[in-house]
């Protein structure tokens, strides 16, 4: 259980990264995509939040307790990282279309291959 705290405190840490460089990154987000400043303001919250939604979820799953076809005996379902993920990511949203595959996968404590788009990659790759 404690290991699962620790991946929960890293993968909080990098929403206050993003929190901490939320103007910068938004500004990247803006010139790489073209979209106004405000809605790179709002990408660069909601990619905070997804990250702390999966902070939070991190060290919630202490095992499942499920009917043991064995008598006197209980059977437990553990979900434990599943290896390296992939992922793609498009030319819009690049930033927070990738927080939505890191978080998860660094928060159940799979590795990740990333490529982001070759169109939009000046948020994406600094981050990763």
């Amino acid at each position: 259980m404690k290991q699962v705290r620790i991946v929960a405190r890293k993968v909080r840490a990098i929403a206050d990264l993003i929190v901490k460089h939320r103007e910068e990154l938004a500004k990247l987000e803006t010139l790489d995509t073209g979209k106004t400043l405000e809605e790179s303001y709002a990408d660069m919250d909601d990619i905070a939040n997804v990250f702390n939604f999966f902070a939070g979820l991190a060290d919630k799953d202490g095992g499942e307790i499920v009917d043991s076809p064995i008598p006197n005996t209980e059977s437990k379902i553990i979900k434990e990282p599943i290896g390296v993920v992939t992922q793609i990511t498009p030319w819009n949203y690049p930033l927070l279309q990738a927080s939505w595959k890191i978080a998860p996968a660094l928060a159940t404590g799979c590795s990740l291959v990333m490529k982001p788009s070759e169109i939009t990659p000046l948020t994406t790759i600094p981050c990763i």
